[in-house]
């Protein structure tokens, strides 16, 4: 068991009322304090609104993470999650081995499809049903999955929500054979089937008393394409 730790962002409002220079000064003291206690992972999330609504500081989290992967250069870094309705694959697959690069191999990439109408809306996205964008997140997983391994040829894919033809990305990634992916959520017919056959790692984010149940479904995703339960990691 590994232990990692969610930093404050402002998402829940912990930052009213603070200077944004401040804020971002706590969260590397927090993100170096657990460096230095042995936390061995360091985790931000994907909100462009607080949680309840006002103008509290809130910071973004792929320009945070760059951030700290300067300021605190040894625990692993991961988002959990990026909501990938919010950009382009490739370019969230290009933002992520850069971000590879500057940590020097410590990138878990982790991938949902957004919950929250209300930042699609403000921010000018549309919010499509969930099945649609579960759909969307699979074809992000299929462009991203071979962006970011190391070796692949040139991508070419042609989807209903995404399109790539002959793209190259260099670098892919610092980390062999790739860098690891991670997908959030606990629906049991479509995220567990795209954690097994695309991801590292799931976020299960599901009550202890639920835990066992989900593991073993998804242990049964997993056969079903013949791959090993053992090689995919569950985190809540």
């Amino acid at each position: 068991m590994k232990a990692g730790l969610i930093l404050p962002q402002g998402w829940f409002g912990e930052f009213e009322s603070w200077d944004p220079i401040r804020a971002y000064d706590r969260i590397v003291e927090l993100a170096r304090l657990a460096e230095h206690l042995g936390i061995e992972s360091l985790w931000t999330g994907e909100h462009v609104l607080t949680k309840w609504g006002g103008e509290q500081v809130l910071l973004e989290c792929v320009t945070l993470t760059a951030a700290l992967a300067v300021e605190v250069p040894r625990v692993e870094l991961g988002f959990t999650v990026l909501n990938s309705t919010f950009r382009n694959p490739a370019l969230t697959a290009k933002m992520a081995s850069t971000l590879d690069v500057i940590s020097r191999g410590r990138l878990t990439l982790g991938l949902g499809c957004g919950f929250r109408e209300d930042e699609a809306d403000a921010f000018g996205y549309e919010f499509l049903p969930t099945r649609q964008r579960l759909a969307l997140l699979g074809e992000h997983l299929e462009i991203i999955s071979q962006m970011v391994t190391a070796d692949e040829p040139p991508v070419d894919f042609t989807g209903k929500y995404a399109t790539v033809r002959q793209l190259v990305n260099n670098p892919r990634s610092v980390q062999r054979p790739r860098i690891p992916i991670l997908i959030g959520g606990h629906g049991p017919n479509v995220t567990f089937r795209l954690a097994a056959k695309y991801c590292d790692e799931i976020n299960l984010d599901v009550l202890p008393a639920a835990t066992a149940q989900a593991c073993s479904v998804l242990a049964q995703r997993c056969e079903e394409i013949g791959r090993d339960p053992q090689t995919l990691a569950a985190s809540g």
